[in-house]
């Protein structure tokens, strides 16, 4: 399978944060991504919190991310065939071209495509990476709340975490 890497559509805007939201949310409530990824890394899901409340919160701070203004994008797309025809999203990244050390925010990559055949583990997000400049040892933040976070971690060593909410929080003047 060929992967073409653009900026995003306005038209994908909706698979990428229900996908991220999706992931999310999963990752708190221990369900497929830490089955899939490991362990919990933030907070579990207490008994008295419902799905749609988390949900709502997850959607918020990631309207947030994707309405500040140094938020970019990039997505691996299966194209369209003929006239009319919709690309087909495989992977996508949100991140930060900041000063030289990228932040991302969320790497994603749909678990099988169309017909079925699996896609993570193929490198769509590590072509996206190489695209944004992140090879294995160059230094990159993270802020993921999700199991991307530990798996990004893992296989780029001089990568950091630096959790969203901080990131989104406005320093306060000294």
């Amino acid at each position: 399978m060929t992967a073409h890497i653009r900026p995003p559509l306005p038209e994908d805007q909706p698979y990428v944060t229900k996908t991220w939201a999706r992931s999310v949310l999963s990752g708190l409530a221990g369900g497929h991504a830490i089955a899939r990824h490991g362990t919990q890394r933030e907070r579990p899901v207490s008994k008295g919190q419902r799905r749609q409340e988390m949900l709502a919160e997850i959607n918020r701070r990631i309207d947030v991310v994707l309405d500040r203004p140094d938020t970019r994008a990039l997505v691996a797309v299966q194209l369209g065939n003929g006239a009319g025809a919709r690309d087909y999203i495989l992977a996508w990244v949100v991140y930060v071209d900041a000063a030289g050390v990228p932040i991302v925010h969320y790497a994603y990559t749909r678990d099988h495509d169309d017909a079925g055949e699996n896609l993570r583990g193929r490198g769509l997000v590590r072509a996206i990476f190489a695209r944004i400049g992140i090879t294995r040892g160059a230094p990159v933040i993270c802020t993921s709340d999700g199991p991307s976070s530990a798996a990004m971690r893992e296989h780029f060593r001089a990568s950091t975490y630096f959790p969203l909410d901080q990131f989104l929080t406005p320093r306060r003047a000294p």
